[in-house]
């Protein structure tokens, strides 16, 4: 009987071209974040997905055995597997150690049959035998996959936390360095072509934006969903340090036109936004970890993406997904008359945000958060009876967190350095240590931070270049300590005293010991003068 209704022919196993092209995806594809992958599908599902998603994404197999193999082999990329009734029965205790599978869904004949089986295996995201709705629950999964808060991810819960400080401060640099050149945006929009460089109609719409391009039209492009809000978000999401660094004009002029917004907003005599709401399904680890967070001494998270946010707590529950081990949530973030009055009287504003409803090409009531926005998590409410979580978050100054006394002054600093060889190696230094911060950790911040604050004004800085300094502070680290070595010679080549004096070992071994105190400026005159000079085994020496 199952065989009769459910031939290779059946419509039930086609996708009507009209709903693929409603569920086209195409246009949020942007790198390699997510695979679907198909296992033991005979039929013409990997023919018809294509029409809604890059045929780059599919990844048909066989069996189980290359499948993992693949998944082994990719690195970054979340994996939607789509495998037969038998196949996903007899492999699934597998399947679901894979950390890179976040949805299996098993395509069957006999849905009754492997649903006793799957229930209750949380990974197993749908038991289906209809292709049209298979699709359809691909795509939804997809959409909150690209859109949401990934609050289960390990670094994406530190980047959450004060133990994220190198990649904080690499964000506000990003945020407030204002000297991007044209030659910069070029290179932005060369990067956009070559993560699109397989969908034509995605070059036009990006050749046609860099023409008209304009730093004052940053939020409007943003709130058109397109291929610059994608792959923004995504890098954000990810924290891909790189991408980051290209699109960094973009998301400085993002940035410029919130902090214009925000501080005219502060200007004014009237200070209107009390709440603002976002809704986002999360899973009941997630909230268990924002309740975590809630309790601790600590009780405050550091959002690193632009975060979107409405004025209507309607619209928001709309975005709040209730499907299978989703819980709707509603944040409800709080604007306080402490916070507005400090904003009032203060002229540098470290972290804005804008009610940008006139600037929407959507025309929504949105209020927009810019990247480093500090928050303390005030409430988290559990749903009752079925009803929504409740998280109640209330916006504060980053200056309650853990930030020192000469944090933005330097931040300011390396934001403002007009040296574009300089920046672009203290950038280098954010940004590696940022990854490395995220990841591994071998790089303390403490210690690091705690020698640059400490030299910061005083003599062992003075005409010193930026980035000289921030490497003579890594004295743990080989690797950073060499360069500041080497730059230090260079240095010391460019003066005439010293190189007039290159054979006299008194006057050599005099400055030498005047360095006693800076290390890497030490070892830089042993290396390149005393060292040569004591190898001569001249009578001077």
């Amino acid at each position: 009987m199952a065989e009769s209704i459910m031939t290779a022919h059946d419509e039930t196993r086609h996708v009507p071209t009209n709903t693929l092209h409603s569920l086209n995806l195409k246009t949020c594809d942007n790198m390699d974040e997510y695979i679907v992958c198909l296992v033991g599908i005979n039929d013409n599902l990997s023919k018809s997905l294509p029409a809604m998603i890059s045929a780059d994404r599919i990844r048909p197999f066989d069996n189980v055995t290359a499948t993992q193999e693949y998944i082994h082999n990719v690195e970054n990329t979340k994996i939607f597997l789509i495998i037969s009734g038998e196949l996903g029965k007899d492999n699934i205790n597998e399947l679901v150690g894979e950390q890179k599978i976040i949805s299996i869904y098993i395509y069957c004949k006999e849905e009754e049959v492997h649903k006793t089986w799957s229930e209750g295996i949380q990974k197993v995201r749908y038991v289906v035998s209809n292709a049209e709705q298979l699709v359809s629950r691909l795509h939804i999964d997809i959409k909150q996959f690209t859109s949401r808060w990934p609050l289960n991810e390990k670094s994406v819960r530190k980047a959450l936390t004060h133990d994220a400080q190198w990649y904080h401060l690499f964000l506000y640099v990003i945020c407030n360095h204002s000297l991007y050149t044209d030659d910069s945006r070029a290179k932005m929009f060369q990067a956009c072509r070559n993560y699109y460089s397989k969908m034509a109609h995605q070059i036009k719409r990006i050749d046609k934006l860099e023409k008209e391009y304009k730093p004052c039209n940053a939020i409007r492009e943003y709130t058109k969903d397109s291929f610059l809000y994608r792959i923004i978000n995504r890098a954000l999401r990810i924290q891909d340090m790189q991408i980051i660094t290209d699109f960094a004009p973009y998301i400085h002029d993002l940035h410029a036109q919130l902090y214009q917004l925000h501080e005219k907003y502060y200007l004014s005599s009237k200070q209107t936004i009390r709440s603002v709401y976002r809704g986002q399904g999360l899973s009941l680890d997630e909230l268990n970890y924002l309740k975590s967070i809630c309790q601790s001494k600590r009780p405050i998270i550091i959002l690193t993406s632009f975060i979107s946010t409405t004025l209507d707590p309607v619209v928001a529950m709309g975005f709040a997904s209730a499907e299978h081990d989703q819980i709707p949530c509603l944040f409800e973030i709080i604007i306080t008359n402490e916070y507005n009055n400090e904003h009032q009287h203060t002229l540098a504003h470290e972290q804005v945000f804008a009610n940008i409803s006139q600037y929407s090409a959507m025309g929504e009531k949105e209020v927009l958060f810019s990247l480093v926005s500090h928050f303390r998590v005030e409430r988290v409410d559990y749903p009752v009876d079925g009803c929504r979580a409740m998280v109640t978050l209330e916006l504060i100054s980053d200056r309650q967190g853990a930030c020192t006394k000469n944090y933005f002054q330097i931040a300011d600093t390396i934001s403002k350095e007009t040296n574009p060889q300089v920046f672009g190696d203290v950038l280098h230094i954010l940004k590696e240590n940022a990854a490395d911060e995220l990841q591994s950790e071998t790089t303390n911040w403490k210690q690091w931070w705690s020698r640059l604050s400490s030299k910061w004004g005083t003599r062992e800085t003075e005409n010193r270049p930026l980035h000289l300094i921030m490497y003579s502070c890594f004295t743990d680290n080989p690797d950073w300590s060499r360069k500041a070595i080497e730059l230090n010679k260079a240095i010391l080549r460019a003066e005439s005293e010293i190189e007039a004096n290159r054979s006299s070992f008194p006057y050599l071994f005099k400055r030498f010991n005047s360095l006693r105190l800076m290390p890497t400026e030490c070892l830089a005159l042993f290396e390149e003068y005393l060292e040569p000079l004591c190898k001569t085994n001249s009578n001077e020496v």
